[in-house]
């Protein structure tokens, strides 16, 4: 599998904020539909149509350009690819990232793409659309070598395609990397392009037993039209509920042989991550694996702790009190370019 990388580059910031607190411009994420792309027997390219979260606090007019390029095969693994099953591979393999490289300029395997982004309650949508010449020339390109020699890339690994989208805001930039993955034919018959994980709902707890990581304490969902009520002192836990793992269908090399060979995955990871524009979530990012080395639980903890923003940033709110309203995000991705979010609203208050 060649997983997509999401990459966000801040310029222009002066401190070093918690991840998770948004107080700047901050790409947050970008979802692409499709995700993945069999391509079919008549050469039907379809569109991509891609949505970005883009928060900016100071509620500035946004700039946005998009470049699309092939994989760099000689490109740097991202942090933390670290060394998997199927070899650490600047190009793919199973459960391994494909790399953090930007889109180099204009030339044949890099292209401007004249773009019309608009603005509705999931974000900023803008649509690719690439043409046979472009996607044949990116597979010509994306070609490396196995551990004895035989050449790999997406012909049989599958096709990462990159789409860097930059959001300028005055003289802030930030910039997103995302990929979506194009297959030549199916591998087999059953095999179903990547369908992106949606979170159904958003629970909250104030605790969690340590032992067992059971939520302890009056469960609650959080509405999406209404702020749910957190007192300064309180540090509630808060759970994406709902999106489903995938089984799906890839191709890997096996390093001893240097042949590829189909590979079933029977259940996807999601990963998950969470944003608040005041306050920080704790942790910030989780899994549906748990990490090398964890030691198992009665189940895998989703869930994000939320900690309120300090008292001197709330205001007075005419009722006799002081408050503040903010605003929370939670991310899902799954391992083939999927992702989705859900926004939600915390009323802040002192007791």
């Amino acid at each position: 599998m060649r997983r997509w990388l999401s990459l966000v580059l801040a310029l222009g910031c002066t401190e070093f904020d918690h991840p998770s607190t948004v107080k700047d411009l901050r790409i947050l994420a970008v979802a692409a539909e499709p995700s993945e792309v069999i391509l079919d027997a008549g050469g039907t390219i379809p569109p991509v149509v891609f949505t970005a979260l883009v928060v900016d606090p100071a509620g500035r007019t946004l700039d946005f350009s998009v470049r699309a390029c092939a994989n760099d095969p000689r490109a740097p693994s991202a942090p933390g690819a670290g060394a998997e099953a199927s070899g650490n591979y600047p190009a793919g393999g199973a459960r391994s990232t494909v790399g953090s490289a930007r889109c180099p300029g204009d030339g044949a395997t890099s292209w401007s793409m004249p773009v019309l982004v608009t603005s509705g309650p999931a974000g900023f949508t803008f649509t690719v659309q690439l043409t046979a010449p472009q996607l044949t020339a990116a597979f010509q390109a994306d070609v490396f070598p196995g551990p004895l020699g035989q050449p790999h890339g997406g012909f049989d690994l599958g096709l990462p395609i990159t789409v860097e989208l930059a959001v300028t805001a005055g003289p802030d930039q930030a910039v997103a990397i995302k990929r979506v993955i194009f297959w030549r034919s199916k591998l087999r018959d059953d095999q179903r392009p990547n369908a992106s994980p949606t979170i159904a709902e958003v629970a909250t707890y104030p605790e969690r037993d340590q032992t067992t990581l059971l939520p302890a304490g009056p469960r609650a969902v959080l509405a999406a039209d209404a702020p749910a009520t957190v007192f300064l002192d309180e540090h509630p836990w808060i759970e994406p509920v709902g999106a489903q793992a995938e089984p799906y269908l890839t191709t890997v090399v096996d390093r001893f042989t240097d042949e590829v060979r189909l590979h079933e995955v029977p259940a996807e990871t999601l990963r998950y991550q969470f944003f608040a524009s005041a306050g920080k979530f704790d942790p910030w990012e989780t899994s549906s694996e748990l990490p090398f080395g964890a030691t198992p639980a009665s189940r895998v903890p989703l869930e994000g702790r939320y900690h309120p923003p300090a008292a001197d940033t709330l205001v007075a709110d005419g009722s006799g009190g002081r408050s503040r309203e903010v605003r929370i995000w939670i991310v899902a991705r799954d391992e083939r370019g999927g992702a989705s979010w859900v926004e939600r609203r915390l009323l802040v208050r002192e007791r």
